[in-house]
């Protein structure tokens, strides 16, 4: 004799607890890829900036070797400037046809100090890009 059982009225799929646990999981696991994801892609960024700081630094002092004082902009490193054709500027003093950026896309600031305790200041805002009293600033001097 065998035992069929009806189904009629019991329907499939998943319950509503069940549905919540499952969203409730994959929160979390969001949260611990993304905090992990951020804190790696910062490091990355600061690396970055840090390797192009020094780069930009060697490029300066090359400079100066060659003309004697430190340019007037970072542009002065690729591209010669007005009355230096023939002279001693022996640039371009980096490999690429433009100025680096630092780790957060942003412009460096560079300005040259006569008389202060470095010949000039090189540094990066950081991910904000601009001067922020509560923002970290990355310089060449402090690398």
């Amino acid at each position: 004799m065998t035992i069929t059982h009806k189904r009629s009225n019991l329907q499939e799929g998943f319950s509503l607890i069940e549905i919540m646990v499952a969203v409730l999981i994959m929160g979390i696991l969001a949260a611990v890829v993304g905090a992990g994801t951020t804190a790696y892609l910062r490091r990355a960024a600061v690396n970055s900036t840090t390797a192009s700081l020094n780069a930009l630094s060697q490029a300066l002092d090359m400079y100066k070797s060659d003309t004697g004082y430190y340019p007037k902009s970072l542009e002065e490193l690729v591209e010669a400037p007005k009355g230096a054709q023939g002279k001693k500027w022996q640039g371009p003093y980096l490999s690429k046809a433009k100025t680096p950026q630092d780790g957060w896309k942003h412009d460096f600031y560079y300005k040259v100090t006569p008389g202060a305790k470095h010949p000039y200041d090189l540094h990066s805002y950081g991910p904000n890009g601009e001067e922020s009293p509560e923002e970290e600033h990355l310089s060449v001097w402090e690398i």
